[in-house]
């Protein structure tokens, strides 16, 4: 599995329609808070399965997320510990 944290920040744009069928799936924008590698893969790949396609950002520090928190974000998830 592919390690989360190397995944470059990518351009933030508006979400779309969830996919029924064949067409692509919906984009997301993501700030995931989190400090595990794994755990985060883990959250991505159940929103793919869902039928999303999150552009994302790992960040483990307070720092870094106050950096990258964003209005134009669709969804913070965040580590409970």
């Amino acid at each position: 599995m592919p390690n989360p944290a190397s995944h470059p920040q990518a351009p933030l744009h508006s979400p779309k329609k969830v996919a029924t069928d064949d067409s692509r799936a919906d984009a997301v924008k993501i700030l995931i808070v989190e400090d595990n590698d794994d755990d985060a893969g883990l959250l991505l790949r159940e929103l793919r399965r869902a039928g999303f396609e999150p552009d994302w950002v790992r960040v483990d520090t307070e720092p870094d997320y106050l950096a990258h928190l964003q209005p134009e974000l669709d969804l913070v998830l965040s580590d409970f510990r």
